[in-house]
């Protein structure tokens, strides 16, 4: 516990240190010796040091053995794994290594992301949104961890218009974890939901917030069940009915849920951007709607996905776009108040990232199951 606290500490106390922008889109440039990038090195050392806490790193491990003793894993999982794996194996090294090529490129970007998206007033906000959110979900899914920054890149490269860059991390971020296909699908959605009503997406969070709780994916597990058909098979197995694995709901946490109740009221509340930002309204305004409808997606896909457990999984490639929005709700409030609001948001943060650690449990068959956290500074075998 008092490792998490530590982190949450030194990570919000660097996320301070950042130079004033006035280009408030992605037309910013990256400057590398921004002093807030430390935070983004603890969070690497956190993921990448950490000792096989949760119940992917399990996976991880066990295919890592797989591939060391018969040249590939037992189990489907991405090319990109297995070619990292070999990699580290050719020098000797351990599944830590791994660990930590995963965990420096994410926050490598995550680090350009900021810079890109993110202006330095909101910085403190969105990092405390995303400790609270969305890291320690991240401690497990290195893999589509990488993914989603790739992503989330590819936003930008795309807002850039620079064509080949979107495409190219389009393919890196697929390559890396499959899932991606699925954000590329919703990504045409995207003009859609800009052009919805607020109540329209109000209305719709509410109504998948009840579907959450129906008994769907129990409905569907006894009709395929007993299915001889191939197709209806590979489902079953997917879903847990016939390999022996019940499936579970991941209903919107309390967490998710409080985070979901302050984009419903941005939604209705006019945000008042500094006088000092130099881009024109329709830039901001469109820069805006996109985030708007990340989040709504993220909040949305969740609650759709519910009742098939892992299959929530999906919203998180939405996750970063999504703080981007949610860090601006401090705008919503008049300058009097914000450096207030802030340190109150802070303490906030802080409540609701030690209340996810704590719902976490060391019974590898709980719906949470990670391990306090341990590290690991041996990296070669």
């Amino acid at each position: 516990m008092e490792l998490y606290v530590v982190m949450f500490v030194l990570v919000m106390l660097f996320s301070g240190f950042s130079s004033k922008t006035k280009v408030r889109l992605v037309k910013r440039s990256v400057n590398l010796f921004e002093p807030f990038w430390i935070s983004f090195a603890v969070i690497a050392a956190f993921l990448g040091l950490r000792d096989s806490i949760g119940i992917d790193d399990h996976m991880h491990s066990e295919a890592f053995d797989q591939i060391l003793a018969y040249g590939y894993p037992w189990r489907s999982i991405e090319f990109s794994y297995t070619l990292i794996c070999k990699l580290v194996q050719s020098i000797n090294g351990n599944i830590q290594m791994v660990y930590i090529l995963y965990a420096v490129p994410s926050c490598l970007l995550m680090f350009y992301i900021v810079i890109k998206l993110v202006e330095s007033r909101h910085r403190p906000i969105f990092i405390g949104i995303f400790l609270s959110f969305f890291l320690l979900t991240s401690l497990t899914l290195m893999r589509q961890f990488l993914a989603v920054t790739l992503l989330t890149v590819a936003y930008i490269k795309h807002k850039e218009r620079k064509r080949l860059q979107t495409i190219l991390m389009f393919a890196l971020a697929i390559f890396f974890h499959y899932s991606s296909i699925l954000f590329i699908l919703f990504w045409f959605l995207l003009p859609q939901v800009n052009k919805m009503k607020k109540d329209t997406k109000t209305i719709i969070l509410v109504i998948l917030f009840v579907f959450q709780y129906l008994p769907v994916a129990s409905v569907i597990q006894s009709f395929v069940v007993n299915s001889s058909l191939d197709s209806i098979n590979y489902i079953s197995y997917y879903l847990g009915s016939k390999s022996g694995y019940r499936l579970y709901a991941t209903h919107l946490g309390i967490i998710n849920i409080a985070y979901m109740i302050v984009f419903l009221v941005m939604q209705y509340k006019k945000t008042v951007p500094p006088i000092d930002i130099h881009e024109k309204k329709s830039d901001i305004a469109e820069y805006d709607a996109d985030m708007s409808s990340f989040a709504f997606l993220y909040f949305a896909v969740s609650m759709l996905f519910a009742p098939f457990g892992s299959l929530t999984r999906i919203a998180y490639s939405f996750s970063i776009l999504a703080c981007c929005f949610l860090c601006k709700y401090i705008d919503c409030f008049t300058s009097s108040s914000k450096i207030v609001l802030k340190f109150v948001s802070i303490v906030l943060f802080f409540g609701l990232f030690m209340y996810a650690v704590s719902t976490y449990s060391p019974d590898t068959s709980s719906i949470n199951p990670i391990v306090p956290y341990r590290y690991n500074l041996q990296l070669f075998n």
